[in-house]
């Protein structure tokens, strides 16, 4: 079948910072809104999976001093037995987090958040519905054609890489940061850069 086909896979559209703050200026004020801006910002921020994003809880956020925030992250697909990594998240996304959960008066639970009937908050995101939102929000930041067709739930996480290595980040270093173990995986992320791996 490979032979046949081939090994080629439709890569995820990158959602660099550029198009991740387009999308967030067309979100509203709604529930939704508040909740979309979060979801942008802590997906990009922490370059963490569908599943991880949607696993974390209140309890494993915590704030610093100066206003940044911290993500615990005590499993993920890079760390079966349970480690954990500290993620560092921005100032602006913890406000974007801290404008969610108030204005969806949460308390603890799940951080990511689905809608029931009559903008009902449900318990938690399914992994499958970011890149239904990811989809609709480039729809009406009227973004390419490409971008609306390809982007899906592991844009943030491509679209970050694509910015460290902008800014000069070695292969190790985006590694670290996406929690990837696999360099094939990496190499075929960034592969539409345009852009070469420092030495």
């Amino acid at each position: 079948m490979h032979r046949k086909k081939g090994r080629w896979q439709r890569q995820a559209f990158a959602m660099t910072q550029e198009i991740r703050d387009q999308l967030i200026a067309i979100t509203d004020n709604s529930l939704k809104g508040y909740r979309d801006r979060a979801l942008l910002l802590f997906a990009y921020d922490s370059m963490r999976r569908r599943s991880e994003l949607c696993a974390c809880q209140w309890t494993d956020i915590s704030t610093n001093p100066d206003g940044s925030g911290s993500w615990f992250l005590q499993f993920s697909k890079s760390d079966q037995e349970g480690y954990g990594k500290h993620i560092p998240l921005t100032i602006e996304t913890m406000k974007a987090l801290q404008a969610w959960k108030d204005k969806a008066q949460l308390k603890v639970g799940k951080v990511l958040r689905g809608f029931l009937r009559h903008q009902q908050i449900g318990p938690s995101l399914n992994t499958n519905h970011i890149a239904k939102i990811f989809k609709s929000l480039a729809k009406k930041a009227n973004l390419n054609e490409s971008a609306k067709r390809n982007i899906s739930g592991h844009s943030a996480r491509v679209g970050h890489a694509h910015d460290l290595l902008k800014e000069g980040k070695s292969l190790p270093q985006i590694m670290v940061a996406g929690g990837w173990k696999s360099t094939d995986i990496v190499l075929r992320y960034i592969e539409n850069s345009n852009l070469v791996l420092p030495n």
